[in-house]
């Protein structure tokens, strides 16, 4: 595969060199990887399997609001699932974009079970980390895959800067947004967690916006910088 400046685009899109920050320091460049991305047209498998993980209450409808959840995606004639992913938390590659590929035909046809941007992939059939994912989104693919997934939910996160907000985090210049690694129990966010029980956020949530604008990561670090009032849109997963 030939590579591109900004991500692997055979399946995803990576930030691959998280930088870990205390929300207010620099950040070295991203080492991101980009792959062009090839696309052969098939034809819609017949039977598609949706199925529903056991760790998500039956009530939910078939594409869930959030929480965890599979769905099998025919892929046999694709040589792409068309996934752009972003990598700055390795242990969970985000879905930043969907392009042309299986996973695009599979949402076309099957709407009320498709895949979404901000979706963590969780696994890959018998693929459980992202180097195991990464060697079978990079191969042959077989004539059907199934994707585990873990869909967040948004929480609004508001206070005043008064001390300091006791946050580590990961991100890149080319990150969308910025994630949770790890949290001060002294600081201002773990203050609004106690506050706030049942939205209250930890590592692995991402940072998306401040005060309703989506911002790649340097930027939202200078967002967070130099405002007084935090008004965070946070993906909880």
């Amino acid at each position: 595969q030939k590579l591109k400046e900004t991500g692997t685009m055979w399946a995803c899109c990576c930030a691959a060199d998280a930088t870990e920050e205390t929300v207010v320091t620099s950040q070295k460049p991203s080492d991101a990887r980009d792959a062009r991305e090839e696309n052969v047209e098939t034809k819609i498998q017949p039977t598609i399997e949706v199925l529903p993980s056991a760790e998500v209450n039956a009530s939910l409808p078939k594409s869930a609001a959030f929480g965890s959840f599979q769905v099998v995606v025919p892929t046999q004639g694709f040589s792409t699932l068309g996934l752009e992913l972003d990598l700055t938390d390795l242990s969970a590659p985000m879905i930043s974009e969907i392009e042309k590929g299986a996973v695009q035909k599979f949402n076309q046809v099957f709407m009320d079970s498709s895949l979404r941007p901000y979706d963590v992939l969780v696994t890959l059939d018998e693929a459980r980390n992202w180097e195991t994912i990464e060697k079978k989104m990079n191969g042959p693919l077989p004539q059907k895959m199934t994707l585990g997934v873990k869909r967040p939910r948004k929480v609004q996160v508001t206070f005043e800067k008064t001390g300091p907000l006791g946050m580590k985090l990961d991100f890149t210049n080319h990150s969308v947004g910025a994630v949770l690694k790890d949290l001060d129990p002294s600081g201002l966010m773990a203050t609004w967690n106690s506050k706030n029980v049942s939205d209250a956020i930890g590592p692995g949530d991402r940072i998306l916006e401040f005060d309703g604008q989506s911002y790649l990561g340097g930027e939202l670090m200078e967002q967070m910088k130099t405002r007084s009032t935090m008004k965070l849109t946070v993906l909880k997963y």
